[in-house]
């Protein structure tokens, strides 16, 4: 004897259907979470990064060149030595050094920002496929 179900109307599939549904939003509860989180960090890296640009770029290098100048200034009159002059130069490209490394830091951190921003349609249209 073989059992025909008259009335299930693919429940089994449905349920199915269901569980899947669920499990997608879960999956994309998790990812969102997760880009929340990332955005959240790089925001605080791009802050701190930014803090360290300007204070580069506003205090340590200008007393770095001012140092150099001076010390310069106090070589080609003889008040100082070679190795007083070429130290403050090295101190002086140390700190633009280090001031160029804060500003290509900040830029990353900026397109790290812009691509975790990014909306879909944006990414769509990069990847050629709008």
């Amino acid at each position: 004897m073989v059992s025909i179900p008259i009335w299930d109307f693919r429940q089994g599939q449905i349920t199915e259907a269901e569980a899947n549904a669920s499990r997608a939003r879960n999956q994309l509860n998790s990812q969102m979470q997760s880009l929340e989180t990332q955005l959240e960090s790089a925001y605080k890296l791009y802050e701190i990064t930014s803090f360290q640009v300007k204070t580069l770029d506003e205090r340590v290098v200008q007393l770095a060149a001012s140092a150099r100048k001076i010390a310069e200034t106090s070589y080609r009159f003889g008040e100082r030595g070679m190795l007083e002059f070429l130290d403050a130069q090295r101190t002086f490209r140390a700190a633009r050094n280090d001031l160029i490394r804060a500003r290509f830091e900040l830029a990353s951190i900026v397109n790290e920002i812009e691509r975790l921003s990014a909306s879909p349609e944006w990414v769509a249209m990069i990847e050629g496929k709008k």
